[in-house]
This record gives structure tokens, C-alpha cells and sequence, in this order.
């Protein structure tokens, strides 16, 4: 896939992954690698804040490009989420990371029936938000450090 596709109506394939797996995919092999639900998640946040939402932006020469599906995660977490396409790393425009957090939980069962049920901490995400849909029986969303 090379030119920019997009996989729901604010977000294009390419910012869920790597420049490597998406130029090595098609679109049918990319969405079976992201959990859909991590895609609807991303689209409600960017509405309902009314701001741009940043993934991975290598394509627009950018930095980052393993902040969404990422099978050699680059953490020494086993388990990482973004491994199973079911963990992402993003920012928001004019909002801080915290910002986005206290949303997220004022909102709390809106985003945990859609699938949310962990975000990483501040002092190991002090920047970017960190979500993911990990099994963890608790109801209510799980706030864990990096060494969880």
C-alpha cells in the first residue's frame, strides 16, 4: 500500500503503523493487525475533544512511527499490548496528557464500554497518553506503571 488510505473517517492506516508493515500489507492484512475497537476508541476521543489526535506521524516526516501496532515492542514488557494491535500511544493537540487522561475518566464507563480498560501512568508517560484494552476483571480503568 502506498499512497495514504484512510481506516476510519479521521485516521489513515499509515498512523497505526510502522512505515515497514504498512508498505509490506495490504489494507485487509493491516486491519486484521489493529483491534477494532482501538480504532472507534481514537475516533471518539479526536471527536469528542475537537482536536486533532497524533499517532505515529513518520509519514509527514515525523518521529514517531511504533506508537500504535508494534509486534517487537521496543518496552521489556512481555505482554505489551501494542504487540496484539491492542495498545496505542497517542497526543492531542492543545490538550496535555493529563488532560486527556481526566477526559478519558470523567468519561470513564463511555470508555470502558467501548473496551478501555487500562492507561499508563504519568511519571512513565509524562507527554503522551497511553491506552490499551488488556484483560484486567476490574471495573474501572486500571491506572499501571511501566513495570506492571
Amino acid at each position: 500500500m502506498n499512497s495514504p488510505q484512510k481506516i476510519s473517517p479521521h485516521f489513515y492506516y499509515h498512523e497505526f503503523f510502522s512505515r515497514g508493515i504498512w508498505q509490506s500489507k495490504n489494507e485487509i492484512q493491516l486491519r486484521k493487525l489493529v483491534d477494532e475497537r482501538l480504532i472507534v476508541i481514537m475516533e471518539k476521543i479526536r471527536i469528542s475533544l475537537n482536536e486533532p489526535v497524533y499517532i505515529n506521524n513518520w509519514k509527514w516526516n515525523g518521529n514517531s512511527q511504533y506508537r500504535g501496532f508494534r509486534p517487537q515492542s521496543h518496552s521489556s514488557v512481555r505482554y505489551s499490548q501494542h504487540k496484539f494491535g491492542r495498545g496505542i500511544d497517542f497526543h492531542v493537540r492543545n490538550l496535555t496528557a493529563d488532560e486527556v487522561r481526566q477526559y478519558i475518566l470523567n468519561h470513564e464507563q463511555e470508555y470502558m464500554d467501548l473496551g478501555v480498560t487500562r492507561m499508563e501512568d504519568i511519571r512513565d508517560a509524562p507527554t503522551w497518553v497511553h491506552l490499551d484494552l488488556a484483560w484486567t476483571g476490574q471495573g474501572s480503568i486500571v491506572m499501571f506503571r511501566d513495570n506492571w
